[in-house]
């Protein structure tokens, strides 16, 4: 054979055929070398694409897993929450049809939402109290910033943790403030947050603020009242 015409046999055979190919017909040798090589290369891509099927299978199988609709209000909640992110969020087209297709449930309302973030607010706010009771001693620390026309203060309390000495800190209050930023106003501000969390000025051991002069004039102010 001058090695143009055509040879059959088992692309699996591993015996006589073979050597016989690789001796008596080098061109016939070659051409079965690259196609099995060829079949090779289909079976890997093909392998590897029902992996990859099934791995997206598996993959959005594990989103469709029981989720009850108290549990879904409460990731969503907690979503809104953590990120910062406005309650009107829940009422995007977009973000209803991403919760709509991970859960199969239909996406808690936005008065839902803000609903449960005003009683998770009271529930934690009611356990802060307790913890800062059972304290000895606390400070606070206050500040004031703009943004947008806006004015805001954020007020933070700290206490030691008697049994491992470890300092925590939590956040008291972020109020927004309508007036303008003289120390009267201010103190009586300061005082409302330090009395929602009865803290009284036994158990204060200083308020931390910057030098401005309107805080400077806010504790002699705030002892008056107190």
């Amino acid at each position: 054979m001058d090695g143009k015409g055509s040879l059959s046999g088992d692309i699996r055979s591993t015996g006589n055929f073979i050597k016989h190919l690789k001796q008596m017909h080098e061109w016939h040798y070659k051409k079965y070398l690259n196609h099995k090589n060829d079949l090779k290369i289909q079976m890997k891509k093909s392998k590897h694409k029902d992996h990859s099927q099934s791995s997206v299978k598996a993959w959005v199988k594990g989103f469709h897993s029981v989720v009850s609709k108290i549990k879904l209000l409460q990731l969503v909640a907690s979503y809104i929450i953590e990120e910062m992110r406005p309650v009107v969020t829940v009422e995007k087209p977009a973000f209803r049809t991403l919760i709509k297709q991970l859960s199969g449930l239909t996406p808690p309302s936005r008065q839902a939402v803000t609903n449960y973030c005003i009683e998770l607010e009271e529930s934690k706010k009611t356990a802060l109290k307790v913890e800062l009771q059972a304290a000895k001693y606390c400070c606070t620390t206050a500040d004031i910033w703009s943004h947008h026309s806006r004015s805001f203060m954020g007020v933070t309390g700290h206490i030691i943790d008697k049994d491992n000495f470890q300092r925590k800190s939590y956040l008291l209050a972020c109020r927004r403030m309508k007036f303008s930023h003289n120390f009267l106003d201010i103190a009586k501000t300061l005082l409302d947050i330090h009395e929602e969390y009865d803290l009284q000025a036994s158990k204060l051991v200083a308020t931390v603020t910057d030098n401005a002069s309107n805080f400077g004039k806010v504790f002699s102010v705030e002892n008056r009242i107190a």
